[in-house]
């Protein structure tokens, strides 16, 4: 009898990675192989796959996020001494009728869907990329988040402006798009890309259709204003920095440039921005975090779960104020199966303390061009040598 159980036991363990594995490859189709091409010579798909620019591809595993469960509150009770029995109050006069109470009516909200939909499109851009002398491209989606052209997007989008040069000669051309159809409007510079995230995704700069789970996938762009420009203020968007609002069901609007059913020429001249209101599905946090935050909120069947929205705005339909940036999605061969995932502004706003020693709420209201000139000088070159030595391998 003590024998029967743990053999039982190494069954079940055994049935069960078996199945996990057979999850697991079915998810991820090895890349097809390709005949070798001169290093001159290699296409955009090969150095810059766009599906892993664009949004990756398969998404969050589930064992990589916990799904945080709703609070179960016990009903109040009455205090009453043990052995002494409750006497009901005397009555000095007669009971009064119950009063009627009447429920207050929900907060309207403070912008029109109307306004607010205008707001988020404003604020919401394209982040475009080609290689110097081809035709492919690769898209993205961003939200400006400072009147200054600073623009909150995602790392694995972000790590192209890395690669604007090699053996000094232009190599990949990376614009920041508005519009619908989306228009070149401003060049642009990375202002901060986690240096956790480089150290552990550079090797996928060249490879396609790889999945993760969006965590410390964020980054921060800046458009490169003319004189003119810089005198007046870009559209942006106010932060949630207090989370109020990342919770089930909470109505949001997810706005973004998705391009995954368009081919490269599309994207380039006829590529459309999507906003959809909807609401919030599930609440995560990643496994590996100690903060008490919500990480990671779902969003379900909405058009921009697709390629190309990664960047892209999570707003809360209230006031308007950014709770996410969008960050990557789950299989389904169509939207309507698919979770759209955002990373959560307060994940964002804590997490980039391990590189800035400084929240991101603190970051923005410092001195941005002398932290540029010292992140030109220090640190960009060595995250991108550290791709290049991928690219070049």
């Amino acid at each position: 009898m003590l024998s029967f159980f743990p053999n039982v036991i190494g069954a079940l363990i055994g049935i069960f990675l078996a199945l996990f594995l057979m999850t697991q490859l079915a998810k991820v189709e090895p890349p097809a192989a390709e005949e070798s091409k001169p290093r001159d010579t290699l296409s955009f798909e090969e150095i810059l796959p766009p599906k892993t620019i664009a949004y990756m591809e398969d998404g969050i595993a589930p064992e990589q996020l916990i799904e945080i469960a709703e609070k179960i509150v016990p009903p109040p009770q009455e205090d009453i001494p043990v052995g002494v029995a409750a006497t009901p109050a005397v009555q000095s006069e007669p009971p009064k009728e119950p009063k009627t109470v009447t429920p207050e009516p929900p907060k309207a909200p403070l912008l029109s869907a109307t306004a607010l939909n205008t707001l988020v499109r404003a604020s919401t851009v394209n982040i475009f990329c080609t290689l110097a002398g081809e035709t492919d491209a690769a898209s993205g989606s961003g939200i400006v988040i400072d009147p200054r052209g600073i623009v909150l997007t995602n790392a694995h989008i972000a790590q192209y402006f890395l690669l604007d040069t090699r053996d000094g000669e232009e190599f990949v051309r990376c614009a920041i798009r508005t519009g619908s159809p989306a228009e070149k409007s401003f060049s642009g510079e990375l202002l901060y890309i986690p240096s956790a995230w480089i150290e552990a995704h550079a090797e996928n700069i060249t490879q396609n259709g790889w999945a993760d789970n969006g965590e410390h996938d964020y980054a921060l762009v800046r458009a490169v204003l003319s004189a003119e420009e810089a005198t007046s203020s870009l559209p942006a968007l106010s932060l949630a920095y207090d989370g109020a609002g990342l919770a089930r069901t909470e109505p949001v609007l997810v706005a973004s440039y998705p391009a995954g059913f368009l081919g490269g020429q599309a994207i380039q001249k006829n590529l459309w921005q999507v906003s959809s209101f909807t609401s919030i599905k599930e609440l995560y946090r990643f496994a590996t975090t100690s903060q008490d935050l919500i990480d990671v909120v779902s969003v379900n069947g909405i058009i921009g779960a697709q390629e190309g929205s990664s960047g892209g705005a999570l707003v809360r339909t209230e006031d308007g104020k950014l709770l996410g940036v969008v960050v990557t999605r789950s299989a389904g061969d169509t939207t309507g199966e698919r979770d759209l995932f955002s990373l959560s502004i307060p994940y964002v706003n804590a997490d980039i303390v391990t590189d800035l020693k400084k929240t991101l709420q603190e970051f923005l209201a410092s001195d941005i061009d002398a932290y540029q000139e010292w992140f030109n000088e220090n640190v960009r070159p060595r995250l991108k040598e550290k791709l290049m030595m991928e690219i070049e391998k």
